[in-house]
This record gives C-alpha cells, sequence and structure tokens, in this order.
C-alpha cells in the first residue's frame, strides 16, 4: 500500500453532499489517500467537534428506540471525523464500536457489526523519516451489504467485505474477501463458503 499522488475525484464527489465537514487542501488529500498532515488546525477542529457530538449520543437510552429501520448503534460510538461514514440502511453496531475516518467508510445495508469492533483507514509509511514528520494518509473501507462483523474483529485500511461475508470473532482483516465467504484468523483466511 503507498499513498496516492492526486486527488480522488470519485470519493470528493461523493463527500460534496455531506455537510460541516471539514474543507481545505489537507481534508482533500485526507480522504483522497494522499498524503497529509494530521495536525492541520482545521482537521483538529473537525475532530474535536466530532468527539463532542459523540458524548451527547454515546448517552441516548436506546430503549426508548428499538427500531433498526435505518440505524441502531449500541453505545459508546467512537470516531474521527465521523462525516465520511456511509451506513446503508438496518445495521446493527454492538458495543464499542470505533471507525477512524479519515478516509471514507461504507457500510452496506443488512449488515450486523459485534462488540469492540475497530475499522481503520489510517496508514503509516514504514520509513522512519515519513512518521517523524508526522505524516500519514488513509485508504477507504468498504463493507458490503449482508456482512456480519464478528466481535473484536479489526478491520485494516483499503479494505473491501464482500457481500454476505461473515467476519469470525477476534479476525483482523489485513486484505479484501470476497463475497459469501467465512472468514477467521489473523490474518483472516476464508475456511468455507457461505
Amino acid at each position: 500500500m503507498v499513498a496516492k499522488d492526486k486527488k480522488d475525484a470519485k470519493i470528493l464527489k461523493l463527500l460534496e453532499s455531506i455537510e460541516d465537514k471539514p474543507f481545505g487542501k489537507n481534508y482533500e488529500h485526507m480522504v483522497s489517500g494522499m498524503m497529509y498532515n494530521p495536525l492541520d488546525p482545521i482537521l483538529g477542529q473537525a475532530r474535536h467537534g466530532a468527539r463532542c457530538l459523540m458524548r451527547p449520543f454515546n448517552e441516548i437510552d436506546h430503549r426508548q428506540n428499538t427500531s433498526m429501520e435505518r440505524l441502531f448503534v449500541e453505545g459508546p460510538l467512537l470516531v474521527d471525523y465521523g462525516c465520511n461514514i456511509i451506513f446503508g440502511s438496518r445495521v446493527f453496531a454492538n458495543f464499542n464500536l470505533t471507525i477512524l475516518d479519515i478516509s471514507l467508510v461504507t457500510i452496506g445495508d443488512h449488515v450486523l457489526i459485534g462488540p469492540n469492533v475497530s475499522i481503520y483507514t489510517a496508514v503509516h509509511e514504514t520509513g522512519m523519516l515519513s512518521r517523524s514528520k508526522g505524516e500519514q494518509y488513509g485508504l477507504l473501507v468498504i463493507i458490503e451489504d449482508d456482512c456480519w462483523i464478528g466481535g473484536g474483529s479489526i478491520i485494516l485500511a483499503g479494505v473491501t467485505i464482500g457481500s454476505g461475508t461473515i467476519v469470525g470473532a477476534g479476525s483482523v482483516v489485513t486484505q479484501s474477501l470476497p463475497s459469501y465467504s467465512v472468514v477467521v484468523g489473523n490474518p483472516a483466511r476464508t475456511i468455507k463458503d457461505v
């Protein structure tokens, strides 16, 4: 995996309609998979704003809302920005979902997410000089329709999980997965088809 060298017009177009996103060159580089400075003040303010919004969300008494027509998330939910996440319909996420959304994260329809699942879009280069500058880049994560992500799983940057796939509890997904498969382990490997 390497950082891209130009903006991703498709991702920028998709995110165009999102309100309250941080605007600027660093944001466009960030969501496009280019190297960017995460310490940019505009991005820092956006991360702070997301954390402020998460506090009241995580205090909601979910007993009042038992409908799963759109999205049901048991708190706490932790995000970097929040504005780079697109949820499908009838998504259920159990406790302690963490999404580091420096790039786009799309979660399809009818997806079940177990407790303590982490989705990471951030990537750091392995070179010490790049890391010491604080630069990083992001790669999108796509979870297609009808997936089940088992508790404690970790999904790394640049991964697509195909429709109908089951990720076993505690798995670490390091590469894209085919549709209609069952995967387990670290790194996650296909053990059978669904």
